[in-house]
């Protein structure tokens, strides 16, 4: 027995070592980094911590391999709690956690579910773990807590927890309230996050247990990266979580600009209430043409013909301008930031270039720097990507009045630069001991630093496995190049003269099927379902279709347009109307009938009216007419006679 329990033991351990993620990311420092002013130090913007993806890319001669496994479904933690059977418990003995990641609660709402309490109780017990100190503290059900006490309940029901870690506690509390539909967006990013930070999920395990997309997760964990006050917009619903996730995507600093100058209360042009459409048309407009975002040599923009500031008599211009032609625009600042960035590795081979999964970057940077055959590592949340210590900026005299002023922000400054060689010390000891590896973001306007901390723990060499996932990952990478490259064929080019095919006809009737409506799915052999029908059914609807198939999708397309796009006395509505009274004429006759009729009353009152007005109006004429006539005599009979003077005499 004993023998079997060594085995079993020993085959445990191996199974898990051959499914955890393993990765490593060997670092180097640059050496500059032992210089400790800010004109000695490569600048980085603030860098979110985002994991490494665990993807890789092609290792080239000049780059030390970097050895990592594909990352699989996480593998969760098995918690040692025990729960017993719901209770109810004496309210006054259970206390709200000072870790609940939930920190509003909407007043309306509560006392809604409080009034729901009142008549039924509660349905749903909290869940509640016993305090040291006595008592119980709410692992999740803070909510229905509350309302429960403004509705004056003495007891509440709960399922108590024992040996509940504060680890599994935050994990039961965050899982439990991200599946209900009042968590805020900025309070799901943050609960995302933690999830991911902590281990318990990866971005698989999370789509799984929670039923959202990778895209939806990746856009709520953006807005972990948005200005503080924006997310107070967000949280009051001044602004909608479309146009949060567009603002998260830029430098701190514009967002910044952003909200002081558009979004703030009582401040410059209101982009409150846009549209994310009207919001991104409105923000290109403003930002992403100004010249002073951007950080390449601008001296011959000072001179050129589609700089505004150099044809705008009347505007203002404190800085660069701002470029009207955009390819120019993107052209340079991508040449600008790949190199950058080759700077930033020829002082360090072993440096690798990061793609951020979102957030600030440059693809055209991104794509020179492919073509010159550097790696370029794609980071995600599996690893934590830490930004690069900054140097502080000393204080100038020049910008101070008093001497005293000057006295402490030198003081500050000193402070803060031994803080910083601090850090550059210790990471650099991290980096001789191969603890860390060093990454160059490529930012929007510059390459920016940022490192990961290895865990030796849990690297190990390539495997079969390792060098399949990776070639998989660059045939994905050839078609995601090849597509976009075609479409960039497609819209710059003029088609050649040519009869239009019959796989044309097809692509159309592809297209056109996304707008088939749920009650024709029948005709094409699918079952009804909630959702509209995938590219796979679609293919193979389009493979084989009758002439009455084509008429039902061509007349489902054009109503969905003429529907979605007829307003008012439009052309698109006058359409609408012709369809509906070609296919569904009694309906709409009648329809058209009542409202006609409708109208006609309407009609004929404000017919009426009109009369009255203008009879008021000519007999208002008449006594005004008459009054001046009356005026007119008075003044003729009351003027009194002037006297010619005598002949001879004088006036």
């Amino acid at each position: 027995m004993k023998t079997n329990k060594k085995v079993q033991k020993n085959n445990v351990q191996k199974s898990e070592k051959e499914t955890a993620v393993k990765v490593t990311a060997l670092a180097i420092i640059p050496k500059p980094m032992k210089l400790l002013t800010s004109q000695n130090m490569p600048t980085a913007t603030e860098v979110t911590e985002t994991p490494e993806a665990a993807t890789a890319v092609p290792e080239m001669a000049t780059v030390p391999t970097v050895t990592e496994e594909a990352p699989q479904q996480a593998v969760f933690k098995t918690p040692l709690a025990t729960a017993t059977a719901e209770t109810d418990l004496d309210i006054t003995t259970v206390h709200p956690s000072a870790n609940n990641h939930r920190k509003t609660f909407k007043d309306a709402s509560l006392q809604e579910l409080a009034e729901s309490i009142r008549e039924v109780g509660i349905l749903q017990a909290i869940a509640v773990r016993p305090r040291t100190e006595g008592g119980y503290e709410i692992i999740y059900g803070e909510r229905r807590y509350r309302a429960s006490l403004l509705a004056g309940a003495k007891t509440i029901k709960a399922t108590i927890y024992n040996n509940v870690t504060d680890d599994e506690a935050e994990d039961m509390s965050l899982s439990e309230n991200l599946q209900r539909e009042q968590v805020r967006p900025t309070e799901e990013a943050k609960a995302f996050k933690r999830l991911l930070e902590k281990g318990r999920y990866d971005m698989y395990s999370l789509t799984a247990r929670f039923g959202r997309s990778e895209k939806y997760i990746y856009t709520r964990l953006k807005l972990n990266e948005l200005y503080a006050p924006i997310g107070e917009l967000l949280d009051n619903e001044t602004i909608t979580v479309s146009v949060a996730e567009e603002i998260s995507t830029y430098e701190p600093d514009i967002q910044k600009d952003v909200y002081e100058k558009h979004l703030k209360e009582g401040n410059g042009e209101d982009w409150t209430g846009y549209t994310l459409n009207l919001f991104k048309r409105y923000f290109e407009k403003c930002y992403t043409t100004d010249l002073g975002q951007y950080k390449f040599d601008k001296t011959e923009c000072k001179t050129c013909v589609h700089n505004a500031a150099n044809y705008n008599l009347f505007a203002e211009h404190n800085g660069c301008g701002h470029c009207t032609n955009r390819k120019c625009l993107e052209a340079k600042n991508a040449a600008h930031v790949a190199k950058e960035t080759e700077k930033l590795l020829k002082s360090d081979p072993k440096l690798v270039v990061a793609r951020p999964y979102y957030g600030s970057r440059n693809d055209m940077a991104l794509q020179k720097l492919d073509r010159k055959g550097h790696e370029i590592k794609e980071l995600d949340y599996n690893v934590s990507a830490r930004e690069f210590p900054k140097a502080p900026e000393a204080p100038k005299k020049e910008q101070f009045t008093q001497a005293k002023e000057y006295e402490q922000a030198v003081q500050t400054f000193e402070r803060r630069n031994e803080e910083y060689a601090r850090k550059v010390e210790e990471l650099d000891r991290m980096k001789e001991e191969g603890r860390i590896k060093t990454y160059v973001k490529v930012g929007q306007t510059e390459p920016e630093l940022c490192y990961v901390e290895i865990n030796r723990k849990e690297t190990a060499p390539v495997t079969i496995g390792t060098l399949q996932e990776r070639d998989k990952r660059f045939k994905q990478l050839s078609i995601e190049k090849t597509v976009a490259d075609t479409k960039k064929i497609v819209r710059e080019n003029d088609y050649p003269e040519s009869p239009f095919t019959q796989y044309e006809d097809g692509m159309i009737y592809f297209v056109m099927l996304t707008q088939l409506q749920r009650k024709h799915f029948s005709l094409f052999g699918i079952k009804d379902q909630p959702f509209a029908l995938d590219e796979k059914q679609r293919m193979k609807i389009v493979a084989k279709l009758t002439d009455a198939q084509k008429t039902v999708i061509k007349r489902d397309f054009i109503s969905h347009f003429l529907c979605e796009n007829g307003h008012g006395d439009n052309n698109a509505s006058k359409l609408l109307r012709d369809f509906a009274n070609m296919h569904f004429p009694d309906q709409y006759g009648l329809t058209k009938a009542t409202h006609e009729e409708e109208y006609q009353k309407r009609h004929e009152r404000l017919e009426e009216r009109i009369k009255e007005m203008k009879k008021a109006e000519k007999k208002a004429a008449r006594e005004a007419e008459k009054q001046q006539t009356t005026e007119k005599t008075e003044k003729k009979t009351t003027a009194p006679k002037t006297e010619k003077p005598e002949s001879g005499k004088a006036a």
